[in-house]
């Protein structure tokens, strides 16, 4: 018994290598955050802080929702959501969960990663696997990706699994209705949805697909099984009195009228400085479109697995950039980037290592084939070494700021209604009725938000109707048509310093209800002890 798991260790040590390295930069990283964040795991954003409470919430009270008392569509990644909330019925809810469940799902994409290229022969040494691992690991970056406790790592298991087997589906000659691999294929296509909501760009590039490969009932089929549920979720949103979709998505989305040609050109500007702002997106695309163009050829033509895999990711990029806004800390676009690596890696390899001997009359195209390389590697290197470099100093961001806004709320203010722009840390340790002035908690707010009506006296007469007594806020997300109402009274800021996770340095609390602004005076004085000392604090509760 101990031979065979020494030779099955012998035969597999890339795997078992990669990940020990995955798990032993998640370890170096979480003793940096903890160190920064009060001895605490913190999240370095405050987005899984919504996710977090909504599954307590649908877990202890059956409410879907960023608070206990109403309905939201606050999330755009509900099999994340109800992964939480299962565990947190089982186990409670602990600010822990997120994190193991990353580390499970992360190593499980190793895993696969490390499956599908031994099995499909792309990669046909253990040290190149060995690299292939190291290089999906410390490039997205996975450990980042992991402790920022979002459902980035699920995301990214479930989108490579699907890309893969729509792939290796479109390479066969002949499919088989309904049989087993093409069952698989439609379960994935189910879940590439609920994952995330950007999934949609997946299926239809694969749906795009199986329609030119003349698979008509197998499309229709997938089509079915990609937008039931969402269909399903949207019919319950708007039973509850919400919007079709959930209200970060159509955030997210910016809402421009695509009818237009100014909205058209809005549109276009748009993905024209997303691609200037991420060079890494010019890079990869540029590098998969070219080696797209190498390979081509006698057995490598348009039905290839490889080729359909790099077509696939050239749609998703498209697709993703034109229609959504990238975000910090990738949350929202990591999964283009693992994409990318995950189908040009076996590339790559392939070019350079699957033959021993170069024929020198190609090696003016390799040349050129390496420099590509390297102008793919330097950004993205970089986007690895921020990850690194900066996880620490995000989570001390969210520890001085959002995680005390939380904790004062769970003090002073439980089941009061407050106002505020940052509501997943805020809703997750206080149980409070949030409005959420940004819209995404909020279908009342988000609907005058999409209609272009939103301004300060939408603001006044929301908070008036929901009962507000406080507001903590950012000033400077609230300018010109809708700047704060003058009613309200500022009380006082607090400061953090090296910000690179918050959406702003300061936060503003304010007496929204007049008569509070004493009792608000008083409670942030009494609190002014309990912050962390790099926070400065400043305004009236402080003279």
């Amino acid at each position: 018994m101990r031979n065979k798991a020494v030779n099955l260790a012998k035969r597999h040590w890339a795997l078992l290598v990669a990940i020990a390295f995955f798990w032993l930069a998640i370890g170096i990283l979480l003793i940096r955050v903890m160190a920064v964040s009060g001895g605490q795991i913190v999240y370095g954003l405050d987005d899984p802080y919504i996710h977090m409470a909504m599954a307590r919430n649908l877990a202890q009270h059956g409410v879907w929702g960023v608070t206990a008392y109403e309905f939201s569509s606050s999330s755009s990644s509900p099999l994340w959501t109800l992964f939480l909330a299962s565990v947190y019925f089982v186990t409670g809810a602990r600010e822990v969960t997120p994190l193991i469940l990353n580390v499970i799902f992360a190593t499980f994409l190793l895993v696969a990663v490390y499956w599908i290229y031994s099995k499909s022969s792309m990669v046909l040494y253990q040290s190149y696997l060995f690299v292939a691992l190291l290089v999906m690991t410390f490039v997205l970056p996975l450990p980042t990706l992991t402790l920022i406790g979002m459902d980035t790592t699920l995301q990214v298991l479930i989108d490579v699994l699907f890309v893969y087997l729509v792939a290796k589906e479109l390479s066969k000659e002949k499919a088989l209705w309904l049989d087993r691999p093409f069952s698989l294929l439609l379960l994935m296509a189910l879940l590439t949805v609920i994952v995330r909501y950007e999934g949609v760009f997946l299926v239809f590039g694969a749906l795009m697909l199986f329609v030119l490969r003349r698979r008509w009932l197998l499309s229709a089929t997938m089509a079915v099984m990609a937008l039931l549920p969402l269909g399903i979720i949207g019919l319950i949103s708007t039973a509850n009195g919400n919007l079709w979709l959930p209200n970060s998505v159509l955030t997210k989305a910016g809402g421009q009228d695509l009818t237009s040609y100014a909205g058209i050109s809005n549109r276009l500007w748009q993905f024209y400085q997303q691609f200037l702002q991420y060079p890494a997106y010019i890079y990869l695309l540029i590098a998969a479109l070219l080696f797209y163009a190498y390979r081509y050829g006698p057995g490598k033509g348009f039905w290839e697995r490889g080729q359909l895999m790099i077509t696939m990711f050239v749609i998703a990029v498209i697709s993703h950039l034109a229609f959504i806004q990238i975000a910090d800390f990738f949350r929202y676009d990591a999964y283009l980037i693992a994409l990318g690596l995950f189908v040009l890696i076996p590339v790559v390899f392939e070019t350079f290592f699957k033959s021993v001997r170069m024929k020198a009359e190609l090696i003016p195209k390799y040349a050129v084939i390496a420099m590509l390389c390297l102008l793919v590697i330097v950004p993205l290197e970089q986007r690895g070494n921020f990850g690194f470099r900066y996880t620490p100093q995000a989570s001390r961001n969210i520890y001085e700021q959002q995680y005390q806004m939380g904790l004062f709320l769970q003090q002073y203010y439980r089941g009061a209604s407050v106002a505020a722009n940052d509501v997943g840390a805020i809703n997750y340790l206080a149980a409070i009725r949030c409005v959420d002035l940004m819209g995404l908690g909020n279908a009342e707010v988000a609907r005058e938000r999409l209609s272009g009506k939103f301004n300060t006296a939408a603001i006044s007469n929301i908070t008036i109707s929901k009962g507000v007594k406080i507001a903590i806020v950012y000033d400077d997300w609230f300018i010109n048509d809708e700047s704060l109402p003058q009613r309200w009274k500022l009380a006082g800021r607090w400061r953090i310093f090296n910000n690179v996770a918050c959406g702003g340095e300061v936060v503003s609390f304010y007496a929204v209800d007049p008569a509070e602004e004493s009792r608000l005076k008083t409670n942030l004085k009494e609190f002014s002890t309990r912050l962390p000392v790099n926070v400065q604090q400043s305004g009236k509760y402080t003279q």
